[in-house]
């Protein structure tokens, strides 16, 4: 009676490892890809709630709202006008020329929108700069974009 393997049996449970140890780094593999594109829009997420928090607060308490453009927003409240515009060199909204939102995010397709009796509507697609994961082109079915709408209301009378 011989002891030990054979090589054929020794070949199969080579096989049978190989496949366990690359099933299991394939799961792993999406569970590090799906903590990322949930990291990544958790943080867009945050900054579209930050960026609708701050047109609310602008937008409270406004004498008057003009709607120049699609895409600007003159807001007169306590006295002071506020001009909140798309720049597109920059992908930002901006307060009165300076960017409201973080470096990392990038907007597009602002449009500012009259309510009846006052109001705005506002929408805007947030982007991510450089999401923390890229796949490769052929595994690539996730989008970042995200489209944000908000009604504000509220313009003293």
């Amino acid at each position: 009676m011989k002891n030990g393997f054979t090589l054929l049996e020794a070949i199969i449970y080579v096989a049978i490892f190989s496949l366990m140890l690359s099933g299991a780094l394939l799961v792993t593999y999406q569970l590090i890809v799906s903590s990322e594109r949930g990291a990544s829009n958790n943080g867009l997420e945050a900054e579209a709630n930050f960026l609708l928090r701050k047109i609310n607060w602008l937008v409270e308490g406004a004498t008057t709202l003009n709607i120049s453009q699609p895409d600007v927003l003159e807001i007169t409240n306590h006295g002071q006008t506020f001009i909140l515009t798309l720049d597109p060199t920059i992908q930002a909204l901006t307060l009165d020329g300076q960017p409201l939102n973080n470096s990392r995010t990038k907007i597009s397709e602002l449009q500012f929108t009259p309510l009846t009796p006052a109001g705005v509507e506002t929408a805007f697609k947030l982007n991510d700069r450089a999401p923390l994961y890229e796949p490769p082109p052929r595994l690539h079915r996730f989008n970042h974009r995200h489209h944000y709408f908000s009604h504000f209301a509220g313009v003293n009378q």
